[in-house]
């Protein structure tokens, strides 16, 4: 989500009752601490490494940060304008032929790249965040064996400015983690997403289908896992570098879907991706207007250097939490509010858990110090 939607390296298997870890520790059977796979914290780049990563990650950053992209897609716009119109015309008219042949892509549950295309995005996209001091590790307490035929709802949070750690570092990892990788799925984003150019081939890539209710509907109705993220715009307007807070829309859409089929919510929680920009609260009334009527989220940050412009993230660890599975019980076509009421109270416990789990490790000390807020928008 990161690179969550929705998609994480070391592993650890389960053997009789008994987590062994790639260093051979074996874990005492049922104790809390144990989680199914722990990726630990990875080893920082060599130089050579980190020198291509920062060559890597400013494109990079161009891209997935949309202060960025807009300030450098006119900046070209108008540099190929004044010199050479006809140029400009012809690349726009390609592109849009292309985009318009390939629209359908992003209603398609099959992938559409190989996993080993994926797997060298991955790299990529995880050296260039690793390059700029950032890391990420990822933890399991729960992971479907490759056999079982159950899929899930996995539901990532926060959402965070702009995503930036769940696309480089999460997203990928639901076609390839070994463990992930047992859910079979797709991860599901905004409409809008698909219309900012390359943004939407590298989610394409990433096998990241648009979020529709037909769509989701069609990828639940043919047993396919799918990975979100719940908070939406509303979340990402709400980024908060000092107060992890997560929000849920209204209706419970999430929670009605997994009802719905009888899928099993894994809340997925991302320290770290509120502190990878330092978030100000100017004309937040005015953005909140914005994200009620045009569905859009505009957060004001700076970044490293403390500079509006370009967003540079500052370095932060990450840390990837994915939770227990929820059951939802039998599938249910229309759930009742007090249904969705309950399954929302088990949703907030699991995700608070998980923090209060976490946060001394995960999350700077000021920060774990306010706590989770979880929000259901509807109550």
């Amino acid at each position: 989500p990161g690179g969550v939607p929705c998609g994480v390296q070391g592993a650890v298997g389960v053997v009789g009752g008994e987590a062994l870890g790639t260093q051979g520790h074996v874990h005492e059977p049922g104790a809390m601490a144990s989680p199914v796979f722990d990726s630990g914290v990875p080893a920082p780049p060599s130089p050579w490494a980190r020198v291509a990563g920062w060559c890597l990650a400013l494109p990079l950053l161009c891209l997935l940060v949309p202060p960025n992209f807009l300030f450098f897609l006119s900046l070209v716009i108008y540099l190929l304008g004044t010199s050479s119109p006809a140029l400009l015309a012809s690349l726009v008219g390609v592109y849009a032929a292309w985009c318009w042949w390939t629209n359908d892509w992003k209603y398609q549950a099959a992938y559409l790249t190989s996993e080993a295309t994926v797997r060298r995005l991955r790299d990529l996209l995880r050296l260039a965040l690793d390059s700029l001091g950032c890391s990420c590790r990822i933890i399991l307490e729960y992971a479907p064996e490759e056999e079982s035929n159950q899929r899930y709802i996995a539901c990532y949070n926060p959402h965070g400015a702009f995503a930036t750690a769940g696309i480089c570092y999460a997203m990928a990892e639901f076609r390839v983690h070994e463990k992930l990788s047992n859910m079979r799925g797709n991860l599901i984003g905004a409409s809008v997403l698909f219309y900012v150019p390359f943004l939407r081939e590298l989610l394409l890539i990433l096998g990241v289908r648009d979020a529709s209710r037909k769509t989701t509907e069609a990828l639940l109705g043919a047993n396919r896992s799918i990975g979100m993220q719940p908070g939406g715009v509303w979340e990402q307007l709400h980024t908060d570098s000092n107060q992890e807070q997560c929000f849920c829309m209204p209706r419970l859409g999430f929670l009605r879907l997994a009802l719905r089929h009888g899928f099993p919510v894994v809340p997925i929680y991302a320290f770290g991706e509120n502190q990878m920009y330092t978030t100000h609260s100017l004309g937040l009334g005015l953005r909140q207007w914005l994200a009620r009527r045009f569905r859009v989220g505009l957060p004001i940050v700076t970044g490293r250097f403390h500079l509006p412009f370009p967003l540079i993230p500052h370095p932060t660890r990450i840390t990837i939490v994915a939770g227990k599975p929820i059951p939802v019980g039998e599938p249910n076509a229309d759930p009742s509010p007090a249904d969705l009421a309950r399954l929302f109270a088990k949703y907030e416990q699991e995700l608070k858990r998980l923090f209060d789990k976490y946060k001394s490790e995960a999350l700077p000390n000021h920060v774990a110090d306010n706590g989770l807020r979880v929000v259901w928008r509807g109550e």
